[in-house]
């Protein structure tokens, strides 16, 4: 049987060696090489020894590291690609190759006889560096012009049997509006825009921030914001909002996949209390000190600022537009909040650097819509990769159902 396998991650990887080693006719879509962060992947711990597998074939290391475990997928990854299973590609859509959605086959029999068409998009370049390099003669004659239209990407595809969305969970952050849906304007602000990031950062995207917005209470939220609170510690002049539907952040959702970092969101509004109390006691003096000055003298010295919390949480409140002002650096959203979500009518507009959108994850992703439902088409959704590892045998179960196995 053909196998068509989609995904980036470790989870993949993994995928591809299991049902390889079964025997099966195998093709990794890998949108490119390399692995995607281990957090997308799965990997929400440091026990990484339990995350090797007898399948892969690779040697497993004996130190209990990250960089170790990033040794034995990169190493698993040359594996697969020495045997002709990767395919480096963006798949932009998977459909039957025939039939349309809920049409049955002229003789009666399952979908399943139809083969699934993956559609990718290949970047061409080095194809056409590689052909130029055997074929000098004959690209000579193309001219330049003809050699650059060629470079670009194009779309391909293959017919398979059985398909695995092993993308992982993570792999479609949902965007900032409400609903699950677009706030107005976010498509357009987004698109291009370096400021405006979907699902996990690094703390590099985020050094030149004065203020950063983050939305969302979900569990992505709580990883990025071990990464934001590394840097709220180490820049006292940098800003951080928090908008999120919940009328309690982070207390409304599953307390099992957040509970083992929710201790660090304490900590950050903790040290932002701490600090704004101190000063809130600083400004005291200072003011006291300003009033006792003699009239001549005070009205010549400005009255002392007073100190505003560097964390603001809007709580109970959706984004309901993003704008980018010609007139003005930085972003503006339109927060909106709502008795619905246990809080006052209201409009406010807030002014940002950086958006974080941390919403969650959409259910399906785009390229699967047309196929969600069809016998023969596995998806790998679970939140850890520990899970995830555990499916391949109950999706080889499920698979031996159509098939027979092959005699010796």
């Amino acid at each position: 049987m053909k196998i068509a396998i989609i995904g980036n991650g470790a989870l993949a990887l993994e995928c591809a060696s299991y049902f390889y080693e079964l025997g099966a006719d195998i093709r990794l879509f890998k949108k490119n090489s390399g692995i995607d962060n281990l957090l997308y992947s799965g990997v929400h711990d440091e026990n990484y020894q339990a995350l090797y597998t007898s399948w892969s074939n690779i040697d497993t290391p004996k130190e209990n590291s990250k960089e170790s475990y990033l040794t034995y997928l990169e190493k698993l990854e040359a594996s697969l690609l020495s045997l002709n299973v990767i395919k480096y590609g963006d798949v932009k859509r998977i459909h039957k190759r025939v039939l349309r959605p809920g049409v049955m086959p002229a003789d009666g029999k399952s979908r399943l006889v139809d083969l699934f068409r993956v559609v990718f998009k290949i970047d061409a370049t080095k194809e056409i560096e590689r052909q130029r390099l055997e074929n000098t003669e004959i690209f000579e004659k193309l001219g330049n012009e003809v050699l650059e239209s060629l470079k670009n990407s194009i779309e391909s595809y293959e017919d398979f049997d059985l398909v695995i969305n092993a993308t992982g969970y993570y792999h479609t952050p949902l965007p900032m509006g409400p609903g699950d849906d677009y706030a107005i304007n976010e498509i357009e602000v987004s698109k291009d825009n370096s400021n405006v990031f979907y699902g996990l950062v690094k703390k590099e995207d985020l050094e030149d921030a004065r203020v950063i917005t983050l939305v969302g209470d979900d569990l992505l939220s709580l990883i990025n914001l071990e990464v934001i609170s590394e840097l709220f510690k180490e820049k006292e002049n940098l800003r951080l909002q928090i908008v999120c539907e919940s009328s309690n952040p982070f207390f409304d959702r599953d307390r099992k996949s957040i509970n083992s970092r929710i201790s660090n969101f304490h900590n950050l509004i903790q040290f932002n209390q701490n600090e704004f109390d101190r000063l809130i006691k600083e400004f005291e003096v200072k003011i006291n000190e300003w009033k006792a000055l003699d009239d001549h003298v005070r009205a010549k010295k400005p009255r002392p600022a007073e100190p505003a919390s560097r964390l603001t949480i809007f709580n109970g409140a959706t984004v309901s537009a993003v704008d980018k002002l010609l007139d003005q650096n930085g972003l503006f959203l339109t927060i909106e909040g709502s008795e619905l979500l246990s809080t006052r009518e209201q409009l406010k507009t807030i002014g940002t650097d950086k958006i974080i959108v941390s919403q969650g994850v959409a259910r399906q992703d785009e390229f699967e819509k047309l196929v969600i439902d069809e016998v023969g088409y596995f998806r790998i959704k679970n939140e850890s990769l520990a899970e995830g590892l555990s499916e391949f045998k109950n999706i080889e179960n499920d698979m031996m159902k159509f098939f027979s196995r092959a005699e010796d």
